[in-house]
Parts: structure tokens; C-alpha cells; sequence
């Protein structure tokens, strides 16, 4: 009968709803624990509470601001540990593997130009902000893979400049 299809419904959804949310936190906890992504989107950084050390205070706050639905342009980010492992000095280079990963992201967002910039984590510290120390560069899908690569790594190169390494010097919360 309809009342005992009616009762049956309203029964059950509660416990629907335990199950779907139960998941979604197991989900949520698991997702937060697995490795890192050579390449991560404003929105993977907000959903795993990654610290500024990981993605850069610059991206931090940027997914934190995209996660409160606040009107930020699209982003990725190279995580720190891709960095460090791309090896030390002025001619470390993006993996390939983090290279074509991020060709698809910026190939899906639809934009014909991006502005590949630094969010290291000794940017922007809690006692002063180092706008224009390290290197922006325009990248265009006329640049193709290899200009993404010369791109990130002139960023990259930023980081070991006469300029940041006297600039976190000054302040041992840049250090890192």
C-alpha cells in the first residue's frame, strides 16, 4: 500500500544518508593520506589541507579563498616535493610525467595563456611578503610542452637568484 511505501521511504533515508555521509568521511580521511600528484588543483589543496610548506602560502590561500566559493582564477601547482626532487641549483627541470599532467589541466581549462609563477613556501611568510623576488612567466599553448618546461624552470631558477638568497637571508622563516 502507499502508507507502508511511504513509511518504508521515510525509514530507510536516514539511514541512506549515515551510510553516504559514513563514506564520504572514510573517503575523505583516505584521500587526505594518499601521496601527493606531481600536479594538483586549487581545489585537491583545499580538500587535503595541504600546508603552505607543500604547495606555497601564495596557492594556500588561493584554494582556501576557491573553497569559501570566492571568485579565484584556476590553478595548479607543482608540489614542493616535485621541486626537491627535480634536483638542487639553476638547471633543475620538471619531470615529464609532472609536465604532461599539467598540459592536460591547462589544456582542458580552455585558456589560450597562463602566468606560471612561484608559490614557494618562503615567500610570504607571517612577518613579510617578497612580491617580484622570484620570476613570472607568460607560457602559451603556441609555447607547446618544451616552452611549459623552459617556463617552469626559469621559476624554478628564481629560487637560487643573488636576489631570494640574500631576500630569505634576512628572515629565518624564509629559510625553507
Amino acid at each position: 500500500t502507499l502508507e507502508s511505501r511511504a513509511a518504508y521511504t521515510l525509514t530507510i533515508a536516514p539511514l541512506v544518508a549515515f551510510v553516504v555521509w559514513g563514506g564520504q568521511r572514510v573517503f575523505g580521511v583516505l584521500r587526505r593520506r594518499w601521496p601527493l600528484g606531481t600536479v594538483l588543483s586549487l581545489g585537491q589543496i583545499a580538500e587535503r589541507d595541504l600546508s603552505a610548506q607543500e604547495v606555497g602560502a601564495k596557492a594556500r590561500h588561493l584554494a582556501l579563498l576557491a573553497a569559501r566559493r570566492l571568485r579565484v582564477a584556476p590553478g595548479w601547482v607543482i608540489p614542493a616535493s616535485v621541486f626537491e626532487a627535480a634536483g638542487k641549483g639553476v638547471d633543475a627541470t620538471p619531470p615529464r610525467r609532472t609536465l604532461r599532467r599539467l598540459m592536460v589541466e591547462l589544456e582542458a581549462s580552455g585558456e589560450p595563456r597562463f602566468l606560471i609563477r612561484s608559490s614557494f613556501g618562503a615567500e610570504d611568510t607571517h612577518s613579510a611578503a617578497a612580491p617580484g623576488i622570484y620570476a613570472s612567466v607568460v607560457w602559451s599553448r603556441a609555447d607547446g610542452i618544451e616552452g611549459l618546461s623552459r617556463a617552469i624552470g626559469e621559476v624554478w631558477a628564481s629560487w637560487w637568484s643573488e636576489q631570494a638568497l640574500a631576500n630569505r637571508a634576512l628572515d629565518p622563516e624564509r629559510s625553507s
